[in-house]
């Protein structure tokens, strides 16, 4: 229910912003919405990679794919968003393993079992949970 009102939120802010700021998400095909803990919305595509919108500021980030990051697919079906010792970390999954942003730089995760990724979830205790196809 959290999630749903932190969106509706989302949404209502993003309906009644001046059109003096530039606003505006670039990926048609949404595959999948997270907020992070510090109130950014990511965003998912089928075939487009991922983009962000930073509330803070007003502003969207410019969409994240194969073309400028490390990530091996444009289809994220997985993100997972913490802040790890003061950094935030985006962790986007896709049906070609795991791209990850921490700060401003990007880098991949190595190693797994299947690289068709369902879902991701870090425990209490940090351990980084990966589900694949």
């Amino acid at each position: 229910m959290k999630r749903f009102l932190l969106f509706l939120n989302f949404l209502v802010g993003f309906a009644t912003t001046s059109s003096a700021q530039e606003r505006s998400l670039t990926i048609n095909d949404v595959s999948i919405i997270e907020i992070a803990p510090n109130g950014n919305t990511w965003i998912g595509s089928k075939t487009l990679g991922c983009q962000a919108y930073i509330p803070g500021t007003g502003t969207w980030l410019p969409v994240f794919d194969s073309t400028n990051t490390p990530m091996r697919s444009n289809n994220i079906t997985a993100i997972s968003l913490y802040t790890i010792n003061g950094v935030p970390h985006s962790f986007m999954g896709s049906t070609n393993g795991i791209g990850y942003r921490h700060g401003t730089a990007w880098d991949t995760i190595a190693g797994l079992p299947d690289r068709h990724i369902v879902d991701m979830i870090k425990s209490p205790d940090h351990v980084f949970y990966v589900a694949t196809k």
